[in-house]
């Protein structure tokens, strides 16, 4: 994917606190069907004897669980941000999974917000913003010093 003459500084995918709301809606989804199964199984469901409702509960816990939290997680984890010497590699996870890349020559200004980045790229009317990004901090801090490396880049104004 990169030529050998090009030096990877950075390469983070998303930080595990964003799986942070996913992982409470599995436990409020595991504690919900269960406690419906639960009483399925108990003596004041004795009227209850049908155990292909009780099996198509599970299919349901499993399927809410696959839907609310597994896929997320893949999704999260496969958005993965690199930066090397002169471009910036980010890889977004969805359905069809996009790579996009940005010169660090184009850049006029990089910020941060907390976790989020925001890149004036030129050409841009808006500002990239890239969220949930791991280490936001170092991460901005080595493109700035990529970016002071590059010998043909003019300095910018940034919208901020």
């Amino acid at each position: 994917m990169m030529p050998s003459e090009e030096r990877l500084r950075v390469d983070v995918t998303s930080p595990y606190i964003s799986m942070l709301f996913p992982a409470l809606e599995l436990i409020i989804i595991t504690g919900i069907t269960w406690i419906i199964i639960g009483y399925m199984d108990s003596d004041k469901a004795a009227w209850f004897l049908d155990t292909n409702i009780r099996n198509l509960m599970v299919g349901i816990w499993a399927a809410l669980s696959l839907w609310r939290f597994v896929l997320p997680t893949i999704r999260l984890r496969n958005r993965r941000i690199m930066v090397n010497d002169e471009r910036i590699i980010i890889h977004s996870a969805t359905l069809r999974p996009t790579t996009h890349t940005i010169p660090l020559k184009s850049i006029r200004a990089v910020n941060r917000k907390r976790n989020e980045l925001i890149l004036t790229v030129i050409g841009q009317p808006q500002p990239v913003v890239l969220r949930d990004v791991a280490y936001s901090r170092r991460v901005r801090e080595e493109m700035l010093a990529a970016m002071d490396r590059i010998p043909a880049r003019r300095e910018q104004a940034s919208y901020f």
